[in-house]
């Protein structure tokens, strides 16, 4: 995803507010989601073995502190675009305070159930619960965030085409002008060598009174 969404530019996006968004849809968001789903197979298989080896329970913390760590990453990036655009931030709110609420659900039971030993839980329920939760955070990308970001991309797309326009129209006048002014210094160095042919061709005759008037104010003069 981050491959292709370089390739095409989209992370290197010069507007800060889409930038970092983009990074969040991109990046944070679905690593998150992934430390969830992992956390989603290893905990129902506990839960369905009623134990836990020292193994499976060091994996299960590392997956909570990637699970925290990719979304403390979002609310900076969040933070990061409501410092460039209020409006955005506000509407992001929402749909990034119910990702992160239910990843600490997750994580709350997970630590009080699983890694406490316990083992109370329904596998099943586990399962479901770790799977809505998911299903959420995806709902959010695609209902909130994405329709967002491409709102942003687009209000930028048409800007720069704006620019583009602008950019064409200036240069277009100024190739105009550019050849207006050719044209006219074209037409009088001809008018002006003309004057002079014309002169030495009478004077050429016998006409010892021919004079050159030249009106022009350049080396020719």
């Amino acid at each position: 995803m981050t491959d292709i969404s370089n390739s095409h530019l989209l992370t290197f996006d010069s507007n800060a507010t889409s930038h970092y968004l983009a990074i969040a849809i991109i990046r944070d968001i679905p690593y998150g989601l992934e430390q969830l789903g992992q956390i989603r197979g290893y905990g129902t298989g506990i839960l369905s073995g009623k134990n836990m080896s020292a193994e499976q329970k060091i994996e299960i913390y590392t997956l909570l502190a990637k699970l925290r760590a990719s979304f403390d990453s979002l609310i900076v990036d969040l933070e990061k675009n409501g410092r460039y655009d209020e409006t955005v931030k506000a509407s992001l709110s929402p749909a990034i305070y119910q990702i992160k609420q239910s990843s600490i659900i997750i994580s709350d039971l997970v630590r009080s159930d699983i890694l406490s030993g316990q083992f109370s839980t329904d596998p099943a329920l586990f399962y479901n619960i770790c799977t809505q939760t998911i299903d959420v955070g995806y709902e959010q990308i695609y209902h909130s965030l994405l329709p967002t970001l491409t709102q942003l991309l687009q209000v930028h797309i048409q800007k720069i085409k704006e620019q583009l326009f602008t950019n064409i129209g200036i240069a277009l006048l100024l190739s105009l002008l550019a050849v207006y002014l050719f044209i006219g210094l074209y037409y009088a160095t001809i008018s002006t060598v003309q004057t002079l042919a014309n002169s030495a061709r009478k004077f050429s005759q016998g006409d010892m009174s021919q004079r050159v008037q030249l009106d022009t104010q350049d080396e020719i003069k």
